[in-house]
C-alpha cells in the first residue's frame, strides 16, 4: 500500500543525501540522484540533457563553496506512487572569498522511484534575488 507521509520523507531525504554529496564535491555519488536520462533546465542557460551533459555543469557548481536551505511546497505523486513532483523554495549563499552572496529561487523536480530509491527525471530551477 501506497503511503504518502512515507514517501515525502523519502524524497526529501534523497533531496538531503544529493546536497551532502554536493558539498563534500563528491560529483559522482551526487550524480546518481539523477536519471541517465535527466533534463535540467538551469537559469539563462540551455536544456541540459542526460548525465553526460549534466556532470560538468554539476562539477560548477559544486566547486563553489555554498550553503542551501530548502522550503518544500507541494509534492503530488502518480496513482502508482512510483512518480512524484515536487515544487520548492531555495536559499543559496555562495561563499565568493571575503564576500557572501544570497540567493533565492524556486525548483520543480520530477522524481521517479526506482529500487526503492527516488531519482530526478527533470528539474528547472530559477533565482530571482
Amino acid at each position: 500500500m501506497f503511503d504518502r507521509e512515507a514517501e515525502i520523507e523519502n524524497i526529501k531525504n534523497s533531496s538531503r543525501e544529493l546536497l551532502a554529496a554536493e558539498k563534500r564535491k563528491e560529483l559522482e555519488t551526487a550524480l546518481t540522484y539523477y536519471s541517465d536520462k535527466i533534463h535540467e533546465i538551469p537559469p539563462g542557460g540551455e536544456i541540459l540533457h542526460g548525465k553526460e551533459e549534466l556532470g560538468p555543469f554539476l562539477a560548477s557548481v559544486i566547486e563553489s563553496p555554498y550553503t542551501n536551505t530548502i522550503e518544500w511546497v507541494a509534492f503530488d505523486f502518480s496513482k502508482q506512487g512510483d512518480l512524484a513532483y515536487t515544487v520548492a523554495r531555495y536559499n543559496l549563499s555562495l561563499d565568493e572569498g571575503t564576500m557572501d552572496i544570497p540567493m533565492r529561487g524556486k525548483f520543480l523536480a520530477v522524481w521517479r522511484k526506482m529500487e526503492d530509491k527516488w531519482i530526478i527525471e527533470a528539474e528547472c530551477f530559477n533565482g530571482y534575488e
